[in-house]
């Protein structure tokens, strides 16, 4: 769901910079208290939000909401294990708080049933469109209103700050393996089957010498479904939620794309070229896999402040006498057999609803507030916090002067207990114009880079059939069931053929895909949705 090109002109970003200095009057982060009335409260239900008790950094953020937003913060605690399941307990008992995070358009069975029944509200164009930056976010993705027109949900865009936006996902690897087994030429993207092979080798040719055989080619972060392989591995091979084949429609997870990269994983599996704990294995131990040299290549985010946190957090914690530039590199997007490329647009990952008991006078502090957390002025405080307190800008860059108990140097969003804070408005993944990070590094820049320039001009359009809202689709609860199953069939299947045809069967039967699938295809061709080819 992004732009083909990354294209900001000089004069572009200056206009930009200059207009995200504030968010209006009143709230423009001066610590003076707002004259339109006392404060209110706000409930927040955010991943790692916790009530501050007596820490001095939380203090402080609860009190700068207060004064300069007139919002005062209740903390309702959900992580990111467990908001699905608190959100929902939460919706069922009507009592959600005024503003939390949701899947939004990544469940559209959750979405939709909050919508139909009431539960949030919308966010009416004449009350988002007064703040610029906010404005921006909505109007990029105003697609995706329902049918009645109305936006109901806030996109916590990846990069507030640009028209353009992509999957997050690319594939690190392991250089010094690649090197050991006569791999020198990374930098030109290799084909599905090249990369299969490169895997395989990974397991099978012993790359870290130690004449053991320890080592597994790829390993995957798990989360809802199938994790990392629906982001990037899936796409890979050409799918999409929905495929045109023989000139119609097609359920993304049974078209030929769908079976290639199926069979390319279970294949894989195999062979050793996949972890055999992958479905065991979240971010965390992926990345610490690929840290100790378990796995040799990783799908993870490729962004600027994800690439930080691998090298900084997992990487150069377990290997403190190695460069990550001699050891971690960083692949270009693969291409089909037939030398075209398909890559997930995913735009954002998560969003903010507002409970439809908010008011116009609540949500608008609401909504004063996030365009103020998109902005340059509303991240760096949310990340650096005060400039002479909590750090200072040595040549241009901005430099911590807060320290854990350890004496260990802590940015700000750190050491408090809003661990999200700076990420409440937008992720920021490759930072924001006006902020270079001291801590950054040219290996950071070089992975954002390989995801700007070999992922994204790949991404396939956004208008497409997922965001019709037709009854039948809409009621299609199918996804996460296809993924579990298609990640049994690539580590059980022994007639791959036979389970293929076996999964094909049971969307029919037991998920009436023949009726959705009818729907789609009339309601496509009612509203000009056309196939676009691969790249």
């Amino acid at each position: 769901m992004k732009r083909m090109n990354r294209i900001i002109s000089t004069i572009l970003l200056a206009g930009m910079l200059l207009s995200l200095g504030g968010c209006g009057n009143n709230a423009s982060g001066n610590g003076e208290p707002l004259a339109d009335g006392e404060p209110v409260d706000v409930s927040m239900a955010v991943w790692n939000f916790t009530e501050p008790n007596g820490n001095e950094v939380g203090e402080r953020i609860v009190e700068k909401v207060r004064n300069d937003f007139g919002i005062n913060i209740q903390v309702v605690s959900v992580t990111m294990a467990d908001y699905r399941e608190k959100i929902s307990t939460l919706a069922a008992s009507d009592s959600l708080p005024d503003l939390f995070v949701a899947d939004g358009w990544d469940n559209k069975i959750e979405f939709k049933k909050f919508v139909d029944q009431g539960l949030i509200r919308s966010i009416p164009k004449e009350m988002y469109s007064k703040y610029p930056n906010l404005n921006k976010v909505m109007e990029k993705y105003s697609y995706e209103a329902m049918p009645d027109g109305e936006m109901y949900h806030i996109p916590r865009d990846d990069r507030v700050d640009s028209d353009i936006n992509g999957n997050p996902i690319g594939l690190y690897y392991r250089k010094d393996w690649a090197e050991a087994l006569g791999y020198t030429n990374l930098d030109e993207p290799m084909t599905t089957s090249e990369l299969g092979q490169f895997l395989t080798d990974i397991a099978q040719k012993d790359p870290d010498g130690n004449g053991k055989a320890d080592t597994y080619g790829m390993g995957n972060g798990m989360n809802n479904g199938m994790g990392f392989f629906y982001d990037l591995i899936y796409p890979m091979f050409g799918y999409r939620p929905w495929v045109m084949e023989d000139g119609a429609w097609k359920y993304g997870f049974i078209s030929e794309s769908s079976k290639n990269a199926t069979k390319w994983l279970h294949d894989l599996y195999l062979s050793g070229g996949l972890d055999p704990e992958f479905v065991l294995s979240d971010e965390t131990k992926m990345r610490e896999k690929m840290s100790t040299g378990v796995i040799g290549v990783m799908p993870y985010n490729m962004n600027r402040s994800n690439a930080k946190l691998f090298r900084t957090q997992y990487f150069e914690k377990i290997n403190p006498d190695k460069n990550i530039n001699d050891v971690i590199g960083f692949l270009p997007l693969p291409t089909m057999e037939d030398g075209t490329r398909n890559s997930m647009p995913k735009t954002y990952w998560s969003c903010t609803m507002i409970s439809s008991k908010v008011d116009d006078e609540k949500l608008d502090r609401i909504l004063k507030f996030l365009d103020w957390m998109c902005s340059v002025d509303g991240y760096i405080y949310g990340t650096w916090g005060e400039e002479g307190k909590d750090y200072e800008v040595v040549d241009g860059e901005y430099r911590t002067l807060l320290k854990n108990a350890d004496g260990t140097p802590v940015t700000f969003n750190m050491a408090g207990t809003f661990m999200v804070f700076a990420n409440i408005g937008s992720w920021h993944l490759d930072g924001i114009p006006g902020a270079v990070d001291s801590t950054v590094i040219p290996w950071d820049d070089e992975a954002d880079k390989n995801l700007v320039e070999t992922y994204w001009p790949y991404n396939y359009p956004v208008e497409f059939t997922r965001y019709l809202m037709t009854p039948e689709l809409a009621d299609f609860d199918a996804d996460l069931w296809a993924q579990q199953e298609l990640v049994k069939i690539i580590m059980k299947s022994t007639d791959f053929e036979a389970d293929w045809q076996q999964f094909v069967d049971t969307l029919y039967t037991e998920y009436n895909l023949e009726a959705v699938t009818n729907e789609v295809n009339e309601a496509a061709q009612e509203a000009g949705i056309e196939w676009t080819p691969y790249k």
